[in-house]
């Protein structure tokens, strides 16, 4: 089934890194309470398969995925952020917000 979505996400590295960290916490049943991002697994209205969903609290829009859906956005913003070009700039960042 093929599934699109434009979405044009103007953010920074606060962002990038909360968002990492929703995507690589959370898990079925849990919940995303961030500063930029909320979000949450939910089993219940899938008949037992997890459905999980995002927000930008800056945003009205709700996005839902289906457990295998939400384990390929992950792997793809992984490998995104793993990029020479992207990795090098966010170590960068991350020197000047304090991180390392």
């Amino acid at each position: 089934m093929y599934r699109a979505v434009s979405w044009s996400m103007s953010i920074g590295h606060p962002e990038i890194r909360e968002f990492e960290a929703m995507l690589r916490q959370l898990g079925p049943d849990q919940t995303w309470d961030g500063v930029h991002f909320s979000a949450s697994g939910n089993t219940a209205e899938a008949e037992g398969q997890p459905l999980f969903y995002f927000s930008r609290r800056t945003d009205d829009m709700l996005f839902a995925f289906s457990d295998g859906d939400w384990c390929c956005l992950k792997e793809l913003f992984s490998a995104a952020l793993e990029r020479p070009g992207l990795r090098s700039m966010l170590d960068h960042l991350s020197l000047e917000y304090g991180e390392i």
